[in-house]
């Protein structure tokens, strides 16, 4: 690969591309950026030049189709009262008062108008100048019912309805009918009010349409036929999804569908942009064609101007790298002179600042650094003499240190000795605290143990306590349930003795009623056959009372037996309350024996704490004597290599002070030297 050993060729090789590419992008973005721009205005000044196309055929749609409503809200006023010259009147005066309705007629449903007559119709029409009046339409080979225009009146549901375009053959015109239909007071159809708007009317304003300079219009009804176009021969007689032009014919369905839109079609002059939009009152659509070529010449023309003037631009700035690069290379050239005379050792030179930029910030700064290379030139030439004699007096002091290192050399060997032996004490003490430690170690366990033990014991005495007071409080709730048992016992004893009262009284009666029956059987007996549904009846309560007696000496029996039950129930439920009077003292006497407990235990485990936390304490400064005892053979062990190394730094300081010696007179040397090559440049 070739070397560029030029600073020019190297400007060029890197800034006239990067301009290019930076020109290239302008030039690109100038381009996209007003073809954006283009694209936005036009189809902003395309969609409001259809929407004035569009309002203008509308309106004059509306306008026609309203005449024909007037006619029928005229016709639907006195419809059978009306003559032909009467209907001839209105329609002349109504067709005047619009300019673009080709023709007014009216055309009543077959035999409506009067019985006698099938087909009654007028129509009012222009011809030139004039408005003619026929009623040609009457004919039967006519038919006029049979129509599209006269159909679609009858089918709407709406107030007017549109017919498709159709070829007149009485009036030679093409046209689109809006028909009205007309009602009876009883909503029954009644006749068709034709309002005719003739088409070339139309295709005229679509035809002088403009878009742009080449562009064109067109207008096609709800089936896609050609209503207006720029090619006459297609008129009413293609439709647009048949059209050879297979962008068009593929652009049919799209644009028959959608209110409005934008598409492409392609022909012969390239691709065309086609803005699209249906008009209310009959559903067709109104197109305007633009070729793309005549929308983007614009943009060529800017994309040409931005080109040239990018290429002028380039070439100026290669002119000003050129000159640049020029001056930049004397400026080096200058530098490089004065270099090397100051490598040959001419420090005299001086380079000549004209600009104050960083050019001249730079001679600014060679020239300071050749001062400065004065300066330190001449300082090491007057410093070399006092390194020469400073030499000689370093070598004098490092004999006398190595003498004296010597001595401190024999003196750090005795001290070395003496700290191995205590060294070695310090180790005989290490062990024996360490022994020591570990006994109290073993005794502060005991005491921990002790100490949970103590615990326990305290836990357990609460425990017995906290369960006598229980059994304690149950006694007394048994007690208080014995009583409460001892005195409803007692009021069922009083109850049995009331019942046992009451069982007497029943007895007593029956005893009565027994000796009354009697009586009334013996009465009944005197009476003969009147008294023997009476023997009957006192025969029944005699019975009745006998069983009293019977079922009174049962019950009396019971209630003995009850009684007994209860008086052993009382006697029982007094001992059991006895019982639990003991019991409930026994409990107190317990509960007080183990409050005694608790509180010897609680006091041992005072004294146990006590001695426990002295034992941590002592555990805790043993361990701290350990630590004391390890800090000091520490201590002796780092002296003891201190000591060494002292006595070994002594003998390298001893072996430094020769190589010192040696060396300050290699410096005096050096200095010779150093001055004989000062000598050298010219200050």
């Amino acid at each position: 690969m070739m070397k560029l050993k030029s600073i020019q060729s190297k400007f060029m090789l890197l800034l006239v591309p990067l301009i290019v590419v930076t020109l290239f992008g302008i030039v690109a973005f100038a381009y996209v950026n007003s073809k954006g721009l283009i694209n936005n205005e036009i189809g902003l000044k395309m969609q409001q030049q259809l929407e004035s196309v569009t309002s203008s055929i509308n309106g004059k749609l509306v306008a026609h189709r309203k005449v024909g409503e007037v006619v029928a809200r005229t016709v639907e006023f006195a419809p059978n009262q009306l003559t032909l010259d009467n209907y001839n009147k209105i329609l002349s005066s109504d067709l005047a008062t619009s300019e673009d309705t080709f023709g007014l007629g009216i055309f009543f449903e077959p035999f409506k108008y009067n019985a006698k007559t099938k087909y009654f119709s007028s129509y009012a029409f222009r011809e030139g100048d004039k408005i003619n009046l026929t009623q040609d339409y009457n004919a039967a080979d006519y038919d006029y019912p049979h129509w599209d225009w006269y159909k679609v009146a009858q089918d709407t549901k709406q107030a007017f309805a549109y017919s498709d375009p159709y070829y007149d053959e009485p009036t030679k015109v093409t046209m689109v009918t809006a028909s009205v239909p007309v009602y009876d007071q009883k909503k029954q159809f009644l006749a068709v009010i034709t309002g005719d708007f003739n088409l070339a009317r139309l295709q005229k304003l679509v035809e002088e349409t403009k878009v742009g300079r080449t562009g064109w219009a067109f207008m096609v009804d709800a089936k896609g036929n050609y209503l207006a176009l720029p090619d006459k021969s297609k008129v009413m007689k293609v439709s647009m999804d048949k059209d050879p032009n297979p962008s068009i014919s593929a652009l049919a369905p799209t644009l028959l569908s959608q209110p409005n839109g934008q598409s492409t079609i392609t022909d012969d002059k390239g691709i065309n942009r086609v803005y699209y939009q249906k008009t209310p009152e009959t559903g067709w659509t109104i197109a305007l064609v633009m070729p793309e070529k005549e929308l983007l010449e614009p943009v060529k023309k800017l994309v040409v101007s931005l080109g040239i003037g990018g290429l002028i631009a380039l070439v100026i700035m290669v002119l000003v790298i050129i000159l640049f690069s020029r001056y930049l290379i004397n400026l080096i050239r200058k530098a490089k002179v004065m270099a090397g005379r100051i490598a040959e050792g001419d420090l005299t030179q001086h380079m000549e600042v004209k600009t104050s930029d960083e050019l001249g910030q730079m001679g600014h700064s060679f020239n300071e650094m050749i001062q400065r290379l004065r300066t330190m030139l001449g300082s090491i030439s007057m410093h070399t003499h006092t390194v020469a004699s400073m030499s000689e007096q370093l070598s004098a002091s490092a004999e006398e240190t190595s003498r004296a290192t010597e001595q401190i050399a024999d003196s750090i060997q005795q001290v070395a000795a003496s700290a191995d032996e205590q060294s070695h004490m310090n180790d005989t003490s290490k062990k024996t605290v360490t022994d020591i430690a570990k006994r109290l170690v073993s005794i502060v366990d005991g005491v921990k143990k002790v100490n949970v033990s103590t615990e326990k014991t305290a836990e357990t005495a609460e425990k017995g306590n906290r369960a006598v007071g229980e059994v304690t409080e149950q006694m007394k709730l048994i007690h208080r349930n014995m009583e409460q048992s001892s005195m409803i016992v007692d009021a069922l004893s009083g109850k049995s003795l009331q019942i046992g009262e009451m069982i007497t009284l029943i007895t007593s009666l029956s005893s009565q009623t027994n000796l009354l029956a009697l009586n009334a059987s013996i009465e009944a007996a005197r009476a003969g056959e009147h008294g023997k549904g009476f023997a009957v009846v006192a025969t029944e309560v005699r019975k009745l009372a006998e069983q009293s007696a019977t079922a009174a000496d049962r019950i009396r029996s019971l209630i003995g037996d009850i009684q007994s039950e209860i008086n052993s129930a009382v006697d029982s439920m007094n001992k059991g309350t006895q019982a639990v009077n003991d019991g409930t003292v026994m409990s107190e006497s317990a509960k007080a024996a183990f409050l005694a407990i608790l509180q010897a235990v609680e006091d041992v485990f005072g004294h146990v704490k006590e001695v426990s936390q002295s034992a941590v304490f002592i555990q805790s400064d043993s361990k701290h004597m350990v630590e004391v005892v390890e800090q000091i053979c520490a201590i002796s062990s780092k002296s003891l290599e201190s000591t060494h190394s002292i006595a070994a730094a002594a003998e390298q300081q001893l072996a430094s002070m020769e190589e010192v010696s040696a060396a300050s007179q290699s410096l005096s040397k050096m200095a010779d030297e150093l001055q004989e090559v000062v000598k050298v440049f010219k200050v």
